[in-house]
């Protein structure tokens, strides 16, 4: 009897584990990311938190929210100490005329509800138009449509948050129907994604992408066309970030359409590579190039703290002494 009560609590115990794993992996960002999207975005900022060294996090971060007070009257919402983890896809439906959509779901810290109320009650003189409100199965849908002007394309954009806090968002540009009422899907055909295998990397971003699409970019300058070049020789371009201690650790991929091509882009931007690594010596540390078949692989580490102290000399605003130094600027 003892033995038959242990065996039906271990397995109630196990099918409750099984339950809550299964729930978890229900609700993981990654699994939002869609198999026949043109570009998969993933963004972690709470991957730098944990992994970066406490006292260059604490650093970075009285700096971000000192710069974020002073421009406390022009932001809409407070973004002092919340963090983020999202997965955007984009498809690009046509390049001329530019026909794109963009889907994915965010999970942000902090009082979500009370930036959409924000929203809801802009002040007199805001630029922010009220949005539509729709309601489908008990869930609000709020939705900005944008006419266009000759230069800038029509466009919607439709926003919800579910029961459980996750954001659910959908953007279109030059729609050819009326923008859908619905929450993103999980992934639950299991296809392979652009992102497949890079959920276990503990990542603080990635971002791949398929060129064919973005090879048909117009041509209608030089730029353009080195560009155009450029794409039509790849499949897919990856970049991924993870924060580890002081440097951010940094993978590029380039797969080619072949090894030939594989190889010749590997000649040409070793050079390149070198060039980067003798200019920037304090925040590239490690960088190089390597060949695996197809792919080109790029791979570096940044320093944060070195990458950190150039954004603040090139973006800090100038002192008293440095204006009578340099002269005051032009009225």
């Amino acid at each position: 009897m003892d033995n038959a009560k242990h065996y039906l609590r271990s397995t109630l115990f196990a099918g409750v584990l099984a339950g809550c794993a299964l729930h978890a992996a229900e609700k993981s960002i990654w699994n939002y990311a869609m198999p026949s999207a043109d570009a998969v975005i993933y963004i972690n900022t709470k991957q730098a938190e944990k992994s970066m060294t406490p006292s260059l996090w604490k650093r970075i971060q009285e700096d971000k929210n000192k710069a974020l007070e002073e421009d406390a009257e022009d932001r809409l919402f407070d973004t002092k100490n919340r963090d983020a983890e999202a997965v955007i896809n984009l498809f690009l439906h046509s390049m001329v005329p530019l026909k794109a959509s963009i889907e994915g779901v965010a999970m942000i810290s902090g009082n979500v509800k009370g930036d959409i109320a924000k929203l809801l009650q802009p002040g007199k003189d805001s630029a922010v138009p009220m949005p539509q409100i729709m309601k489908q199965n008990d869930l609000d849908f709020y939705q900005y449509k944008l006419n266009g002007d000759g230069k800038i394309p029509p466009a919607n954009f439709t926003f919800s948050l579910d029961r459980d806090g996750l954001l659910h968002f959908r953007a279109t540009v030059n729609p050819d129907k009326k923008q859908q009422l619905s929450l993103s899907s999980n992934n639950v055909s299991g296809k392979p994604t652009l992102v497949s295998g890079l959920e276990q990397k503990d990542l603080s971003f990635a971002a791949v992408v398929r060129t064919e699409k973005l090879s048909a970019i117009p041509a209608g300058s030089p730029e353009a066309g080195k560009m155009k070049e450029f794409l039509d020789k790849l499949n897919t371009v990856s970049a991924t970030g993870r924060v580890q201690g002081n440097s951010l650790r940094i993978d590029l991929v380039l797969n080619a359409k072949n090894e030939q091509i594989a190889g010749e882009l590997h000649q040409t931007i070793q050079p390149v590579v070198k060039q980067l690594s003798m200019g920037f010596s304090q925040q590239l540390q490690g960088l190089s190039v390597n060949i695996k078949k197809r792919d080109v692989q790029i791979t570096g580490k940044i320093n944060i703290a070195a990458a950190w102290n150039l954004i603040d000399r090139v973006t800090r605003k100038p002192s008293g002494a440095e204006q009578e130094q340099f002269g005051k600027p032009k009225e």
